[in-house]
């Protein structure tokens, strides 16, 4: 996949997946912000960097991303044209500098 297909792909996840997460997803007393999502060459795994406020709600909001990712994965599916929606390996960012190191 060429660069461009490649970033317009990890655009359009980033927002059906942002899009999904306002309407569907909600942990108590946390904020969830998606920073980047990259793809892979083969377009089977995505990586979701994310940042959670407070610290303390991380691993409640991470299990729950884990468990609902099936769900997550099937309704952008169903929102866009995508013949497949890759799996997602979510990734907390703790300082957004770490972003542009990985990133």
């Amino acid at each position: 996949m060429n660069s461009h297909k490649k970033e317009r792909f990890a655009s359009i996840l980033q927002q059906k997946f942002n899009s999904v997460l306002v309407r569907e997803f909600h942990v108590p007393g946390a904020l969830l912000t998606v920073l980047n999502v990259s793809v892979s060459k083969d377009e089977l795994d995505a990586t979701i960097r994310i940042a959670i406020i407070p610290r303390e709600k991380e691993l409640e909001v991470f299990t729950e991303l884990r468990r609902q990712e099936p769900y997550i994965r099937h309704a952008i599916l169903k929102a866009t044209r995508l013949r497949r929606v890759p799996k997602f390996h979510f990734q907390i960012v703790q300082d957004a500098t770490n972003l542009e190191e990985k990133g």
